[in-house]
């Protein structure tokens, strides 16, 4: 499927639909930011420009199975003028992307991104990435529990301290928390995200997408040029973050109670001077069978990482291999 993309922004339909193998023919964005992200990422699609001079482009009539585009929106924006949800008189329209999707397309979407949607009786659909929320800590600790399979335990003075430092981001839709990304600080020029989670009946929505945006964002205020995340083997945000333009760049070997293998995800965030020597990500189901037939209170906790943990893992594969006929 090849689609054309007016008002690209950083392009989230391309992050959302490259798991189907659909493929972006050419963009249309003027703002310089977006503009550079789209240049960096996508260095092989043309940006087109301003979509108000369609009819300068020069393409060819049914290059293209889909138009995709939501014009910019200022009663939902959370940037720029930031007058949400303010009525203001009409301004003349912009080419229709329908009129554009019958002359060079089979089919135009708009406003695909669910997170801005207005329906007849008023009602706002609105996801917003704030720093600060009365119900941020109890949200993030009642969360982080319920995902615990999944995520690194932290006790709540950790997101005390981190939040106070500006370090968790938490994804508001219609004023109500759906999920949050734990950000640590940055060493030599690296972000290291400690904790993502949506909750599950927001996921599969580009709200995760949206939250990671922000903090890469964020994370290029404070001159860094990369971000790094661990995630096991057997997590479907492994899909989630390759997707998003991350690639693996190592594996670990993670703690005795689940016999994972972590999967080291980074993203450049500007141009490297050398080219990341990128892996397959490890794939595989956890095990927590030797876990349980060794546990020993004191010995190793959910706190203790690193060559401590490793040497304890080793130790338990050696018993588990003599015991073995």
């Amino acid at each position: 499927m090849k689609f054309g993309s007016v008002c690209s922004g950083i392009e989230a339909a391309s992050v959302a639909w490259h798991p189907l193998g659909w493929q972006a023919a050419w963009f249309a964005e003027i703002e310089p930011f977006p503009s550079a992200v789209l240049a960096h990422h996508y260095p092989d699609v043309p940006n087109l420009g301003d979509m108000t001079k369609y009819k300068e482009w020069n393409i060819e009539p049914g290059s293209i199975d889909l138009l995709v585009g939501g014009t910019p929106c200022q009663s939902f924006s959370v940037a720029g003028l930031r007058r949400r949800n303010e009525r203001r008189p009409r301004r003349p329209r912009s080419p229709r992307p329908g009129r554009a999707s019958r002359e060079d397309s089979h089919c135009s979407v708009l406003a695909c991104f669910p997170a801005v949607r207005c329906c007849g009786g008023g009602a706002v659909s609105d996801f917003v990435v704030v720093q600060q929320h009365p119900e941020m800590l109890k949200y993030i600790d009642a969360l982080q529990k319920k995902n615990a399979e999944a995520l690194s335990f932290y006790p709540m003075a950790v997101f005390e301290r981190e939040a106070d430092k500006g370090r968790l981001f938490l994804g508001l839709l219609n004023g109500e928390p759906c999920g949050y990304l734990y950000a640590g600080a940055q060493t030599d020029k690296d972000v290291k995200l400690h904790q993502v989670c949506i909750q599950y009946d927001a996921r599969r929505r580009l709200y995760g997408a949206m939250i990671a945006a922000v903090m890469e964002q964020y994370a290029t205020d404070g001159n860094a040029t990369s971000v790094t995340l661990r995630c096991g083997f057997d997590l479907e945000a492994n899909d989630f973050w390759s997707a998003l333009g991350y690639v693996c760049i190592a594996h670990q070997i993670g703690g005795v109670r689940r016999m994972r293998t972590i999967n080291v995800w980074r993203k450049w965030l500007r141009p490297e001077l050398f080219e990341t020597l990128a892996i397959e990500p490890a794939v595989g189901k956890v095990d927590a069978s030797l876990w349980r037939k060794n546990k020993q209170t004191g010995i190793v906790s959910q706190f203790v990482r690193g060559k401590k943990m490793a040497d304890y893992r080793a130790v338990l594969l050696a018993q588990d291999s003599e015991t073995k006929p």
